[in-house]
């Protein structure tokens, strides 16, 4: 039983896009982040490196490498010339 709760929790959270009703929290806590204050309005979002205000911000934290899409921490993509 518990592992069908387990199951479905996964696939209802972690696999899907953000829901009405679930909170940016538990959306990143589940996505593999944890929920933090950024220094800047970025936070740890991927691809907002360009233009970000300064302001501290609440937002998912993914740690060295990775970022946040909406969805779950993904690794950094590197963009070379």
């Amino acid at each position: 039983m518990t592992l069908i709760f387990v199951s479905v929790y996964l696939l209802t959270y972690r696999f899907a896009p953000q829901k009405v009703g679930v909170s940016p929290t538990l959306q990143c806590e589940v996505g593999g982040g944890t929920w933090q204050m950024h220094s800047s309005g970025c936070k740890d979002d991927c691809g907002a490196r360009n233009y970000c205000t300064d302001a501290f911000t609440e937002g998912c934290g993914c740690g060295q490498g990775k970022c946040w899409n909406g969805f779950f921490c993904q690794a950094e993509q590197k963009k070379y010339k």
